[in-house]
C-alpha cells in the first residue's frame, strides 16, 4: 500500500487538512483486510479508477455499501474493509468543523455513514469526480480539488463558531480534562448549547468527541511506547483505571491494545494513517 499526503491551498487550512491518495495493489486470490475506524474528522473519498467494487466492508458484521465518490462522516464503530483488486483512492480529510462550515450541512447527519456525495452535496460534485479521475498526476487532482473548494469557500462565506473551534483544540489537547461542565466554563457557553453548536459542526457530541481523542492519544503511546508503563498513559488520557482504558480502546478498534499491537495488518490501518 502506498499513501501520499500534501497540504491544501494556504486559504482552505482552517477547513481541510489534506488530501490523501492511496494505491493498494492487491491479487485477487490474496484479500489484503484493511482496519478502518475513527479519525475524527469527516472525509470525501473518491475512487479513482472505478474500483469500489474490489472493496467490500463489514461493521459488526453487517455489510456497508461503498460507492464510488462519498462522504465518510465521523466514525466511531470499527469497519473492516476487504480488498480484492487493486484500488486507487483521493481523499479529501476535512478539519473537525471544516465540511460543516463549507457547505452548511450539519456534520451530524453523516455521522457513522459512507453516503454518496450527490445525495448530499448535489450532482456537481458527483460531477466533479469524474474530472478527478481524467487527471493524470496527483499534483493535477490536488489543483483541481483546491481550485473547486476555494470556489465553494467563496459561496459558501463561513463565519466561524470561535467557542466551538476552542472547544475543539482543548479536547485535541487535553482529552484527559476536558468535560463538557469545564468546556462550558471555560467558553462561557451554557452545556446545552455548548453540546449542541459541537455536535452539529464535528458530527459527535462533545463527551464522544472527547472519547475518540483519548482513544487517538491511547494508540499512538501505546505503538510509541509498547514496553511502556501503563498508569503514566491512563493519568494523561484521563481514564478511570486500566479496565476503563482497555474497554474504550476495544469499542473503538475492535480489539485489546496487546492484540491490536500484535496483529500484523498494523501496517494497514487507516485509522492510524489519515489520523496522524
Amino acid at each position: 500500500m502506498k499513501s501520499v499526503f500534501y497540504l491544501p491551498h494556504p486559504v482552505l487550512r482552517p477547513y481541510v487538512r489534506g488530501y490523501w491518495e492511496i494505491e493498494s495493489s492487491v491479487s485477487p486470490d490474496l484479500p489484503l483486510h484493511i482496519l478502518h475506524g475513527c479519525t475524527g474528522r469527516t472525509h470525501w473519498v473518491t475512487y479513482l479508477n472505478d474500483s469500489e467494487w474490489a472493496c467490500t466492508t463489514r461493521r459488526q458484521g453487517a455489510a456497508m455499501a461503498n460507492y464510488s465518490s462519498m462522504l465518510m462522516g465521523q466514525m466511531t464503530l470499527p469497519m473492516i474493509h476487504q480488498l480484492v483488486a487493486s484500488t486507487h483512492v483521493f481523499i479529501v480529510d476535512f478539519t473537525p468543523t471544516g465540511f460543516q462550515q463549507l457547505w452548511r450541512v450539519p456534520a451530524s447527519e453523516l455521522s457513522g455513514q459512507m453516503t454518496p456525495v450527490d445525495l448530499v452535496l448535489g450532482n456537481g460534485p458527483n460531477q466533479f469526480a469524474d474530472r478527478l479521475r481524467e487527471a493524470r498526476t496527483f499534483g493535477g487532482r490536488v489543483a483541481l480539488m483546491n481550485a473547486r473548494l476555494l470556489c465553494q469557500l467563496q459561496r459558501s462565506n463561513p463565519s466561524t463558531d470561535n467557542r466551538m473551534e476552542a472547544a475543539v483544540r482543548l479536547i485535541q489537547e487535553q482529552p484527559g480534562q476536558a468535560q463538557v461542565w469545564k468546556l462550558s466554563k471555560w467558553l462561557n457557553c451554557p452545556e446545552r448549547t455548548l453540546s449542541r453548536r459541537f455536535t452539529e459542526a464535528v458530527g459527535v457530541s462533545p463527551n464522544l468527541y472527547t472519547r475518540i481523542h483519548r482513544f487517538l492519544l491511547t494508540r499512538d503511546w501505546l505503538v510509541e511506547h509498547p514496553t511502556g508503563n501503563w498508569n503514566d498513559l491512563i493519568i494523561q488520557a484521563g481514564y478511570y483505571d486500566q479496565a476503563h482504558l482497555i474497554n474504550d480502546f476495544r469499542f473503538f478498534s475492535g480489539k485489546a491494545p496487546l492484540i491490536y499491537l500484535a496483529d500484523n495488518q498494523l501496517t494497514f490501518d487507516f485509522m492510524r494513517t489519515l489520523a496522524r
